[in-house]
């Protein structure tokens, strides 16, 4: 994801990177600031990003890694003491962070300011050394709970930027409109494949159920919209399918499982519009993605994540690790790419390992392919409980519950012998029905399934449901 300075480059140069409601960022000026940048910080350091989707912050992220430096990667909601944390746990040398906090860290050092964005030195000079592929640190959880990151290297961002572009036929006219995170894996994969192409990102500053949005999305010309399943439930509900976008072309989902009547009513739209709808699968631990399902069979292969992304391979396993060569038959998904993260790190002294996974992914999720070599993911190899003896997948039993309770949010716990519904669902009858027909469903006895009432499940600002809390 390197950002050219060249003007000869097909005027790449004058054109526009970043479209924000009040300002705009070209090509051309987005390369001074890795230039300046680059010509500022000559030794390679870690740098905690407390990112937000602006112009100021995904401009500091792309001068950061085209001059080589490392960094970590945190949510706008990363409060003071979790930033403390992280200062104790990864000892970076600088903190990007917008300027109305810089009062918060009164003892840190004003190197550079970018916009509403200053870059302070922190005064951490514990020396060590990070391995010379290291360019980022992400969390895992899509949240800033968790301390323990996903280190990945340059060739992995490039290689999945490369592989999306590709397979999403991405060029310099697509202007996406982002409403993920840009700490979040999928959030950050759709900045890095379209600075590729040379495209234009727009930044809106109002929620999709606002009237402004879809006024910013109209006027400013958007071609795609991303989202996970929560957002697509959110897009469900806002009327979205309803109304019709002539400059929009292309849909894309990732983050989880679409409940399958909501996939197929994506699918549909997309079709009937002239649409391309992509169901994609992914994990940090892969950079972004893993796998896509070509648009011509969103349809046809509803609930799919399709097939390998290019230049990625994906295969199945049984307990013993033997490869499953047999259609319709469960194992684990094993991924191999260029793409796979280098492995964990929980602290400064990781930054300095090296590749621990040689492009080798054990994914963790259960699946099985068709005939016609579509994969599809059957539940989570950890999510999993025995009840009376038999394998209860809690992913299985949330889409169940989902789709024959459609206006209900729900997510599923327990242990061996119990299973746990936790919903949004107020009405007691309605919670007793969905206590009923989960039971049956997995045969088990009606006493062993409890079903609470939450007023709002626990999500990230990704939109997964944080299992943590619950």
């Amino acid at each position: 994801m390197e950002i050219r300075r060249r003007k000869e480059e097909g005027g790449l140069y004058g054109r526009t990177a970043i479209q924000s409601k009040k300002a705009v960022l070209s090509y051309g000026q987005l390369s001074e600031i890795c230039g300046r940048m680059k010509g500022l910080l000559r030794d390679r350091n870690l740098i905690l990003h407390i990112c937000t989707n602006t112009i100021d912050a995904i401009s500091g992220y792309a001068a950061f890694f085209n001059c080589g430096q490392v960094q970590l990667l945190a949510g706008e909601e990363t409060g003071r003491e979790q930033i403390e944390a992280f200062m104790s746990l990864y000892r970076p040398r600088y903190l990007y962070i917008l300027a109305s906090r810089r009062q918060e860290y009164p003892d840190f050092r004003v190197v550079t300011r970018i916009g509403t964005y200053v870059l302070l030195e922190t005064g951490c000079r514990v020396p060590y050394r990070m391995h010379d592929s290291l360019a980022l640190l992400l969390t895992t959880s899509g949240s800033t709970g968790s301390r323990k990151f996903v280190r990945l290297s340059y060739q992995n961002v490039r290689a999945n930027a490369e592989s999306i572009a590709e397979y999403l036929e991405l060029n310099r006219e697509e202007r996406p409109v982002l409403i993920l995170p840009m700490y979040y894996a999928y959030g950050l994969s759709i900045i890095n494949s379209h600075f590729l192409v040379g495209a234009t990102l727009l930044l809106p500053d109002k929620s999709i159920f606002q009237k402004e949005f879809w006024d910013y999305f109209e006027r400013n010309g958007a071609t795609s919209i991303s989202g996970t399943p929560y957002m697509y439930e959110m897009l469900n509900k806002c009327g979205f399918f309803n109304r019709k976008f002539p400059g929009l072309r292309m849909m894309t989902q990732a983050g989880g499982k679409l409940p399958g009547q909501l996939h197929k009513k994506a699918a549909r739209y997309a079709e009937q519009n002239g649409i391309r709808f992509y169901a994609m699968y992914g994990q940090t631990e892969a950079t972004a993605r893993i796998a896509w399902l070509p648009y011509q069979w969103a349809v046809r292969k509803c609930g799919s994540i399709g097939q390998a992304i290019p230049g990625g391979r994906l295969v199945l396993e049984d307990e013993s690790g033997k490869e499953i060569r047999e259609p319709r038959t469960e194992g684990e998904l094993v991924y191999y790419g260029a793409n796979v993260s280098m492995g964990y790190a929980e602290g400064w002294k990781d930054l300095e390992k090296g590749d621990e996974r040689q492009g080798r992914l054990c994914t963790g999720d259960l699946g099985m392919r068709d005939e016609d070599g579509f994969y599809y993911i059957t539940g989570r190899k950890k999510r999993i409980i025995k009840m009376f003896g038999k394998r209860v997948s809690l992913d299985e039993a949330e889409t169940l519950i989902r789709e024959q309770f459609p206006g209900a949010d729900c997510c599923c716990g327990g242990r061996d012998d119990a299973l746990a519904v936790a919903t949004d669902e107020k009405e007691e009858g309605n919670r007793k029905a969905m206590q009923l027909f989960i039971a049956d469903r997995i045969k088990v006895p009606l006493a062993c399934v409890t079903v609470k009432y939450l007023e709002c499940l626990p999500r990230t600002e990704s939109g997964k449901i944080r299992y943590d809390l619950i």
